[in-house]
């Protein structure tokens, strides 16, 4: 703050009738500059016509305030107004030219019964002090008195004065500095404050203004603060909160994640309402509301809704939401919307509630693919969803697992490799072919990125019982598969083999059985039997040298030989047959 010297101010609201008075040169006056938070508004009467009050919101304007009447002289507007501000989702506010001459409880009524009860986001009423109307200093500021108490009665809210430095001290600047400062003071940096006052709460610095939604002129004003302190100032709505702060950059910088990656996030607010949080108070997606999130993740309550409340938050306090962004597994550029809201009950960016606006807390995100992704295409074995491998104690079969290479980095024969999980133990179906206990094989040729590279997979019934291996890949001495962010995917059991091993020699030959049969293909679906997916040996034949149907059904082998099987049974019949002649009296 710092004292003016002298200064000459020519004001009056929008609203006035009376033409604009001169006042004289001030000495001393206080200047109060607003602080770093401010919020943008303007204020109406009549003569503004006919208001598009979305397009005044749209165009940032948070506020505004609109003339009830002019003494005994009713506003043809306000009630349009009035309406039009709170359909807007704006903070509104009235105001009444302050006539000295006129009862004060009697035109304070007529405000009163025009403004109806004021609720969440309702600023209270203002008396727009600025002329003497002919009346001596004591009448103006009795009357003043009469009616400020009469409205704070009334309403339960206390009134706002609108003046400048120059009227009230023609006023001898009386004491009421218990009442909100609107003050008006036009193109200067820093408002004059009327003697009284050390702050203000509004400042109206201009009377030309342009703004979307209105033709020709306005005034505008100004809020000495944030958008949650005024929504506190403007009626303590029942649900509101104020940004705090966030762990992750503010949306002017994208993050960079890869595809499947994970960030834990937090966003800490203040309850900015009237009513305590509970577990219904969560932190849902906006822009649009309810919008299923691509970074939804796992410790999501659902894919509209990122975290809770636990246990509750009075007015006042502040509250962490913590919770995970799970990148999608598509690259690209993604902006992120939250507002906060009572299940059930209010978002708090609705109409009368205290905030924020529902594109306020935003997160940006570049997305990009990882080195060393690999997705399903195919395995000669069945899925756990067809069934079981079925093998004998003892048992090696050979089958393959077919990926596709989603990354950046090609795979290498050698280095990119097949290994079964959890990673680094002995796998009970470790087959010689293994590269180890803890490895089953690596990529056949190098693949770059798009094509498919076969894995090829043997598996030994080492023990019998019914159990799932399960296997991922590995950058041998770079990363997993499945770890971010260099990995992304498959998962530790994205593949999966559910393998049933029976007692010993329960196959015809106990030795290797090729499972290319009942291979799944690259759409996921089930080929016939005895077709090849593209690879694996031809399968085998068993040892009395029938031919098998396919060599296995379903990964079980089919024993003995038709053929074999047809000549006992001719026999059987011939020697029924004979038998039956003998027993048939001679003639």
């Amino acid at each position: 703050m710092r004292k003016l010297a002298a200064f000459t101010l020519v004001f009056a609201l929008s609203a006035c009738s009376a033409p604009p008075v001169q006042i004289e040169e001030v000495e001393g006056a206080l200047v109060s500059c607003p602080g770093p938070n401010k919020v943008q508004g303007i204020d109406v009467s009549e003569f503004q016509g006919s208001i598009n009050w979305s397009s005044v919101k749209a165009s940032g304007r948070q506020f505004a305030i609109a003339r009830v009447d002019d003494g005994t002289y009713l506003d043809p507007d306000f009630a349009t107004n009035w309406a039009g501000m709170k359909s807007a989702g704006m903070i509104r506010g009235a105001y009444q030219f302050f006539r000295a001459s006129d009862d004060p409880i009697a035109t304070a009524d007529i405000l009163l019964n025009r403004i109806g009860t004021l609720g969440p986001g309702d600023l209270a009423p203002t008396l727009d002090v600025e002329v003497t109307d002919g009346q001596s200093v004591a009448t103006i500021i009795a009357h003043m008195k009469s009616w400020l108490s009469y409205v704070k009665q009334k309403t339960g809210r206390t009134p706002m004065i609108y003046t400048a430095p120059g009227f009230w001290s023609q006023l001898g600047n009386p004491d009421l500095s218990q009442y909100t400062l609107w003050v008006a003071n036009w193109q200067v940096n820093c408002p004059s404050l009327p003697g009284g006052w050390s702050s203000f709460k509004f400042w109206q610095y201009a009377d030309n203004g342009s703004v979307p939604g209105i033709s020709g002129a306005v005034d505008l004003d100004e809020f000495n603060g944030s958008l949650a302190d005024l929504q506190v100032v403007a009626g303590g709505a029942d649900w509101g909160a104020a940004f705090v702060s966030q762990s992750f950059p503010y949306a002017t910088t994208a993050i960079p994640l890869t595809v499947g990656q994970d960030m834990a996030a937090t966003i800490t607010l203040r309850n900015i309402g009237s009513k305590s949080w509970d577990s219904n108070t969560k932190l849902g997606t906006s822009s649009p509301r309810d919008r299923s999130s691509p970074f939804a993740g796992a410790d999501w309550l659902a894919p509209n809704r990122a975290a809770a409340v636990k246990g509750t938050v009075a007015p006042g306090a502040r509250y962490a939401f913590k919770f995970t962004f799970h990148a999608p597994m598509k690259a690209g550029t993604y902006t992120e919307y939250f507002d906060p809201l009572e299940e059930g009950v209010h978002w708090f960016s609705d109409p009368g509630e205290g905030g924020p606006p529902d594109n306020q807390l935003e997160a940006k995100f570049v997305v990009t693919e990882a080195p060393y992704h690999a997705a399903f295409v195919a395995q000669s074995y069945p899925t756990t969803q067809q069934g079981a491998e079925v093998i004998s104690l003892g048992q090696t079969v050979e089958g393959y697992v077919d990926l596709k290479n989603l990354g950046t980095a090609t795979w290498k024969v050698g280095t990119t490799k097949l290994a079964p999980t959890p990673r680094d133990q002995d796998s009970a179906f470790a087959s010689p072919s293994w590269l180890s206990p803890t490895r089953a094989s690596t990529v056949m040729a190098d693949t770059p990125p798009g094509q498919v590279g076969r894995f090829p997979l043997e598996l030994t019934g080492n023990a019998e019982g019914t159990s799932t291996a399960t296997f991922s890949l590995v950058e041998e001495g770079v990363t997993w598969f499945a770890d971010e962010p260099k990995g992304a995917g498959p998962a530790d059991n994205g593949i999966k083999i559910k393998i049933t091993v029976g007692p010993a020699n329960s196959t015809p030959d106990g030795g290797t059985v090729d499972t290319d049969a009942g291979s799944t293909d690259s759409d996921g679906g089930v080929l016939p039997t005895g077709t090849d997916d593209g690879g694996g040996p031809p399968a085998a034949n068993p040892p009395d040298g029938g031919t098998t149907n396919g060599a296995t059904a379903a990964g079980c082998s089919v024993s003995g030989s038709a053929t074999g099987n047809l000549g006992l049974a001719l026999l059987v019949l011939l020697a029924l047959i004979a038998l039956r002649r003998r027993s048939e009296p001679q003639t």
